[in-house]
């Protein structure tokens, strides 16, 4: 009977946990704004997906290309840098109205950003 309640627990802090990760997550959803691109988040699956809709380059192109994970205090994804095409290993956060990212390159090119809400 003690396993049966154990196992109840941790099914039910398992149940309590991914909810709240989903919902900040989707927190992403809407549009955003860096250094003259707008970059639009949108539900894809269980994760979301970020495009850019407006700027000087890279229009219509994914920014995200793998699906975000969970990391410490934000997530972990790859993505493309909107205005130079490159791929940066990337860690983001989400602050309310402010989406923080920094990352490198494969090569050691390191950059960091703010994107905010529209």
């Amino acid at each position: 009977m003690k396993r049966v309640t154990v196992a109840s627990a941790v099914i039910g802090m398992i149940a309590m946990i991914s909810p709240a990760w989903a919902s900040s997550l989707s927190d992403m959803v809407g549009t955003w704004e860096w250094e003259g691109f707008t970059i639009e988040v949108t539900e894809c699956g269980d994760s979301v997906c970020a495009t850019v809709v407006d700027g000087p380059a890279n229009v219509g192109e994914d920014m995200f290309l793998s699906e975000p994970e969970e990391s410490g205090d934000g997530w972990n994804v790859e993505v493309m840098h909107p205005a130079t095409g490159d791929t940066y290993y990337a860690h983001f956060t989400i602050d309310g109205d402010v989406w923080s990212m920094e990352g490198c390159t494969s090569s050691g090119v390191c950059a960091q950003g703010d994107f905010y809400r529209m």
